[in-house]
């Protein structure tokens, strides 16, 4: 049961990861300094995570925050690319979710 919790949560912030991505890329999430600072803490965070044992939210938190800092340095169509297979990706998991 826990199992598809944490898929449906997966789910979840795969598609919200994606949508963050397309709004910075069309403008809409403006400032310079300031979107630096969500992808610096979830990469913070994961640091914190791997040290305390946890590598598997670690990972997961800091490959998050590496992403979106990737996608505030990369050119825009990988942004867009990512931002595409990270909604699709949370897409389908709610499908499955729903339909098991």
């Amino acid at each position: 049961m826990k199992h598809r919790k944490r898929g449906g949560l997966l789910a979840i912030v795969l598609i919200l990861a994606g949508c963050v991505f397309l709004l910075n890329q069309i403008g809409v999430l403006a400032g310079s300094w300031a979107s630096y600072l969500v992808p610096l803490a979830l990469v913070g965070a994961g640091y914190f995570a791997l040290n305390s044992g946890r590598t598997l939210l670690g990972l997961a938190v800091g490959g998050l925050g590496a992403l979106l800092l990737l996608g505030k340095l990369a050119s825009g169509l990988i942004v867009v690319l990512i931002a595409a297979a990270l909604i699709g990706y949370g897409l389908s998991l709610l499908k499955k979710k729903r339909s098991a």
